[in-house]
């Protein structure tokens, strides 16, 4: 993320030790390097180094984000529990909590004002499987569990996304997951809508796998969620998962604050399973006049590139005209040699 100077940014990445002195495991480290406007990359032996274990190898994060000064980061130990630390950029470790519980899927923030967070995962309660939110203040201190309905239906939910979760003005949040639909054997991804004091679901929002919809393997995936500028929401998913046959398109939805959409399109696809795309890795970043989405793109049989994809809102969707300001692109590879292409 950017440093909050704005000049450059910030680069954090877990390194870990695994050597062992006297029968001690190895040791892991969060290293913060900056990056200059130019792509300079400041020396390794300049960078901060933070202890987060002295004694525990830690291989992955749940999830790590910069908030001004500081960085808070969420990593699972070997036996899923998980782990949240405020660090700051001048190698202060200020807040850790170990939790006693397993949840190692989702940590984003949960509230604004006041600052709150919320690590989330998947549990099965008897024969249904919730979506249980663990949620803490701003000092990292545990506050409260919530367990919302695993089903509404024959909806049934199969796993949150990965850092989607919105908390909105209104006293709710909106949370991207992957469902099943049982009764005709079908899959995809959804938006829910949680009101946060009764934990009652308020809206939903289904967007079906395409074009496979009964393979397990294929479930749609959500790529990101965010605000737009007019105090709507951007949604991206991956209409697939990368590994499936038919690999799919990626779309890309507008929505409301209740979960009606404002407009749909699809991106990046093709109907035939040998010259469809495959895409992984995809983010979606919040634009002065839209959104892009970022990743790595390829087609069977070929290497692997990577795209960017624009999309420019102009906040004027809510009007019959609003096709004309639709002006969605993308261009590949990057870096390039001797061609640089572009699709509109």
């Amino acid at each position: 993320d950017y440093a909050p100077d704005d000049e450059g940014c910030i680069f954090a990445k877990l390194i870990h030790n695994k050597l062992t002195y006297q029968g001690f495991p190895g040791k892991t480290w969060l290293r913060i390097s900056r990056i200059d406007d130019q792509l300079n990359m400041q020396a390794y032996e300049d960078a901060t180094m933070v202890t987060l274990e002295d004694s525990i190898i830690i291989n992955r994060l749940i999830d790590i984000t910069l908030e001004g000064e500081q960085i808070v980061l969420a990593y699972p130990l070997a036996d899923r529990t998980p782990v949240i630390a405020r660090v700051g950029l001048d190698g202060m470790l200020h807040d850790k909590t170990i939790c006693d519980f397993h949840a190692t899927h989702g940590f984003a923030v949960y509230n604004d004002t006041p600052r709150e967070y919320a690590l989330y995962d998947w549990s099965v309660f008897g024969s249904d499987t919730c979506l249980v939110y663990h949620v803490f203040d701003s000092l990292l201190t545990p506050m409260e569990t919530i367990v919302t309905e695993g089903h509404f239906g024959d909806i049934y939910l199969i796993c949150p996304g990965n850092n989607h979760i919105i908390p909105l003005d209104d006293g709710s949040f909106i949370q991207a997951s992957q469902y099943e639909q049982r009764n005709i054997t079908r899959n995809g991804v959804c938006l829910l809508k949680y009101d946060k004091t009764t934990h009652e679901r308020l809206a939903n929002a289904m967007f079906e796998s395409w074009p496979i919809y009964s393979n397990r393997n294929s479930y749609a995936y959500p790529i990101g969620l965010k605000h737009s500028a007019d105090g709507n929401l951007y949604f991206a998913y991956r209409t697939n998962n990368s590994g499936s046959a038919n690999k799919g398109w990626i779309g890309i939805v507008k929505l409301d604050t209740d979960l009606n959409i404002i407009w749909q399109r699809y991106c990046l696809g093709s109907w035939n399973s040998s010259t469809g795309y495959n895409h992984s890795y995809c983010q979606i970043i919040q634009t002065e006049d839209g959104f892009m989405i970022g990743g790595r793109i390829h087609k069977s049989g070929e290497s692997y590139n990577v795209f960017y994809y624009f999309v420019h809102d102009n906040d004027a969707n809510n009007i019959p005209e609003a096709e004309a300001f639709l002006r969605p692109y993308m261009y590949y590879p990057n870096p390039t040699q001797d061609r640089l292409h572009l699709q509109y």
